[in-house]
């Protein structure tokens, strides 16, 4: 696979198409009525949008399959699982030419953002138009300010961009940077070429599997957020890995009606 911006549009995400977006947030943050959070305001978004600062991350085929497997329940989904983790980091998700996620942790919460294009016909050509939309998720209260949360593409970018945040930051990855004409892989395992400009982070994931073979049904593979550290208050993503498991009894529901 060669990475090359045409492929991503995360890579081709310039100065241009970042102050445009910057602009477009500012007439709604000069609307705020107290000045301290309009420059609080201000900053972020534009620490956000900027190249400075900002990681490169492409999943591999493998981590993306695993991510797919984390279940999220948006209405019951809770923003402070995320309260730990280290400010400062500024992330941009490559997903292909129509889609990436750039989020960056600041004291306040998550502060995202995703840009999408889509083919538009302009003056008898067809241009592509870009659409974007930021979001918050406070860490504090666990609140997620979306716009439109309720539009069934938001739901569904939604939940794609928590799977791939909560694998992320919370699962164990092997790493590896490809600075431009870089390349890694093997034609089995696929390969990776850097194409672009920019240094590009391949994500993949490592698991530690314990397999029980010992009981009379089967437990497919799942993934689970499991509590950890002083007063188990942090997240780590953990995957358990199908096994067979024994001794387990389930009353039928006539039965358990019954009494």
């Amino acid at each position: 696979m060669k990475i090359k911006p045409h492929n991503y549009l995360g890579l081709i995400f310039n100065s241009d198409m970042q102050m445009n977006i910057y602009n477009m947030q500012k007439k709604t943050i000069d609307k705020h009525p107290i000045e301290s959070e309009r420059k609080y305001f201000e900053k972020e978004v534009y620490d956000l949008l900027v190249t400075e600062g900002n990681t490169n991350y492409l999943m591999t085929a493998p981590s993306l399959e695993i991510s797919k497997k984390i279940k999220i329940d948006e209405d019951k989904f809770d923003g402070t699982i995320y309260k730990g983790l280290k400010r400062g980091k500024k992330i941009t998700i490559l997903v292909n030419d129509k889609l990436f996620y750039r989020y960056m942790i600041t004291e306040r919460g998550i502060l995202c953002i995703w840009v999408t294009t889509e083919p538009i016909m302009y003056e008898g050509r067809q241009e592509m138009y870009m659409r974007y939309t930021t979001f918050r998720i406070d860490t504090n209260n666990g609140f997620v300010n979306l716009p439109e949360k309720d539009k069934p593409e938001n739901k569904e970018l939604f939940k794609s961009f928590i799977q791939h945040l909560t694998f992320l930051e919370f699962s164990e990855l092997e790493t590896v940077t490809l600075k431009p004409t870089m390349k890694i892989g093997t034609k089995r395992e696929g390969q990776y070429l850097n194409d672009s400009k920019e240094n590009v982070v391949i994500v993949d994931s490592t698991w530690n599997k314990t397999v029980i073979r010992v009981g009379e049904f089967g437990v497919s593979g799942h993934l689970r957020l499991q509590p950890v550290g002083e007063g188990r208050a942090n997240r780590k993503l953990i995957y358990i890995a199908e096994f067979t498991k024994s001794g387990y009894v389930r009353n039928a529901k006539k039965e358990l009606n019954e009494k």
